[in-house]
């Protein structure tokens, strides 16, 4: 399968490196020292206590590239507009784009781009951290989620599963992911809350019972003022979104706040 990974921070890059493995990749990202580095000495993954070599294609500018099978947007939500904006040489009649950022409502943009059944969403419970140009660590691995919001006719699902399955990963295909994105999302800000308010890190969280108790009881809070928010009447998917980013973006200010105050 010819694949594009546009952005080559930490999880594009881990993607991109093990997906090269048995596929044609091409790493996109606009940071020139990342893509010397990586197409001059391959791009660098530290994983079980090891550093291994991955060689995915890697470019700046993806002026004149044929349109790929699968484009996988890696970059922050901020910036993917301008990301496929610029890579649009990349996106054919036949290409699938697929998204594991986090949050939710991605695939808004991503019909501007191509058809509902060219659209596959998802989460990733992989993780991992920037170490240096062309250089990252996997610091975990679990399942990569994926579904579509229309049915797969084209059974393209099962195809992808094989291609990255065959890398390492672990895909499950679901047929209702939107559900399983949005409690993701539920989870993570309230762990984000709870950081700030208790002043500790997220370990802290899962390993203390009467802590994760109280982030249970948020998560079911969050869910019920959402769906509470919505049978009043203010049902449109936009407004829905806004309420749920303003609670985000308390969520975000207390987990910041508790980074620079916590001991070093």
């Amino acid at each position: 399968m010819r694949i594009a990974v546009i952005g080559a921070g930490a999880m594009g890059s881990i993607y991109g490196g093990h997906l090269s493995q048995h596929n044609d990749v091409l790493l996109v990202d606009t940071n020139e020292k990342v893509v010397e580095q990586v197409a001059n000495n391959g791009l660098l993954i530290d994983e079980d206590g090891t550093t291994h070599t991955y060689h995915p294609g890697a470019v700046s500018n993806t002026q004149g590239q044929a349109p790929a099978d699968l484009v996988i947007l890696f970059v922050k939500a901020l910036f993917s507009r301008a990301a496929l904006e610029g890579n649009r040489g990349l996106i054919g009649p036949n290409t699938r784009l697929m998204t594991l950022q986090n949050g939710a409502g991605h695939e808004d943009l991503l019909k501007e781009f191509v058809d509902e059944d060219h659209i596959v969403i998802g989460t990733t419970e992989d993780n991992g951290a920037v170490l240096g140009m062309g250089h990252v660590r996997r610091g975990g691995t679990g399942v990569t989620n994926v579904g579509m919001l229309v049915e797969d006719k084209e059974g393209f699902l099962p195809q992808l599963k094989e291609a990255f399955d065959q890398c390492g990963f672990n895909v499950k295909i679901h047929e209702n992911i939107q559900t399983l994105i949005w409690d993701k999302l539920f989870t993570n800000v309230s762990l984000s809350a709870l950081t700030g308010v208790l002043q500790v890190d997220m370990g802290y969280i899962a390993a203390n019972e009467y802590a994760w108790d109280l982030c249970c009881q948020l998560i079911v809070l969050r869910k019920k003022l959402l769906i509470d928010h919505h049978q009043s009447g203010l049902s449109d998917c936009s407004t829905c979104l806004f309420f749920f980013c303003l609670t985000w973006s308390v969520s975000e200010t207390c987990s910041s706040s508790s980074d620079r105050n916590r001991p070093r």
